[in-house]
């Protein structure tokens, strides 16, 4: 048989506790049969096919050391990346009071876990518009409502969702006619 190389594929992204599989192929030039075996509690292999499910451990970089054996005595290893996102998790405010008229912000969200993780907001609220700007939920409308909620939901690049809630209240503005103050004696 000819001389076996293996290719690595490409990295695995997952999460903490992912109990679908995430997959990588690695490839083999051989036409002979290959046992393969790995290095890591969470991965099997199978015809090349790496596939790693429930990581009790995050951290990204991580390495899976793949061992194919040919029918006719060849050896090799192959290093496939594998990249745990902790569990993901937001907070942050949970209420925001508005002037109407006056778009306001939260304080910015406390993001834990994930990787790459992108916040979004949204709302079935009838003219309350909210927008996430530098990690804080900014909301604005041109009239008073009171209790709306609003879910802000980070997701990381490995398909993890994390949601909360946040109260918003639109006051109209306080308006002040001098004509009626009394004067201080």
């Amino acid at each position: 048989e000819p001389t076996l190389t293996l290719t690595a594929g490409s990295p695995i992204l997952t999460y903490k506790g992912n109990t679908t599989p995430v997959t990588s192929q690695i490839t083999a030039n051989t036409t002979s049969t290959i046992t393969w075996s790995d290095d890591n509690s969470y991965a099997t292999v199978t015809n090349g096919l790496v596939s790693v499910k429930n990581p009790a451990v995050a951290g990204m970089g991580q390495k899976i050391t793949v061992t194919a054996n040919t029918q006719y005595g060849q050896s090799k290893t192959v290093q496939v990346t594998l990249n745990v996102e902790d569990t993901l998790a937001i907070s942050g405010d949970s209420v925001l009071n508005v002037i109407a008229g006056t778009p306001s912000s939260t304080g910015a969200f406390t993001i834990s876990g994930g990787s790459s993780n992108t916040v979004t907001a949204s709302t079935d609220v009838t003219g309350l518009s909210v927008q996430i700007v530098d990690g804080k939920l900014k909301a604005s409308s041109s009239s008073a409502m009171q209790g709306s909620t609003v879910t802000v939901t980070v997701t990381s690049a490995a398909g993890q969702t994390a949601s909360t809630t946040v109260t918003v209240n639109v006051f109209n503005q306080l308006v002040f006619n001098s004509a009626h103050l009394l004067p201080v004696r």
